[in-house]
Parts: C-alpha cells; structure tokens; sequence
C-alpha cells in the first residue's frame, strides 16, 4: 500500500517541494489547522509556480496547491 503525506497549509513551497523530494513523492495533501484536508499539491502545481517566476521560499503553499482535493 502506498503511504498518504501531508503538511500544513502555513508553509511555503519550497519547503512542501523539500517534504516531497525526501519522501521521494509526486504529490502530497496540504491540510489546514483544523486538520482537514483543503487541496494537494504536485510536482504539476510547482512547475506552474515556477512557470510565473514565483519565489518558492516566499510563495504560501496555499497559493500554489489545487484545489478543492477531487
């Protein structure tokens, strides 16, 4: 079975790039402070992040996850 990552909302891309990337996975959920899952993020979503020349050490997680989770 394959293991579901997540991390919170409250952090910036690049740091939710560096969670990936150790857990050598595509995707992760993103969960808000409640504890509820509000969107996924992918390696999709963080190239069309760098796409826009975004800053991932000052973009929130937020702005570049999906959303709502399908």
């Amino acid at each position: 079975m394959t293991p579901i990552y997540s991390i919170s909302s409250n952090v910036c891309v690049e740091e939710a790039a560096l969670y990936m990337a150790s857990k050598e996975t595509g995707a992760i959920l993103i969960k808000n402070d409640r504890g509820e899952y509000v969107g996924i993020f992918s390696k999709a979503d963080l190239i069309r992040l760098l796409e826009k020349e975004l800053d991932p050490s000052s973009t929130n997680i937020s702005s570049a996850m999906s959303s709502p989770i399908l």
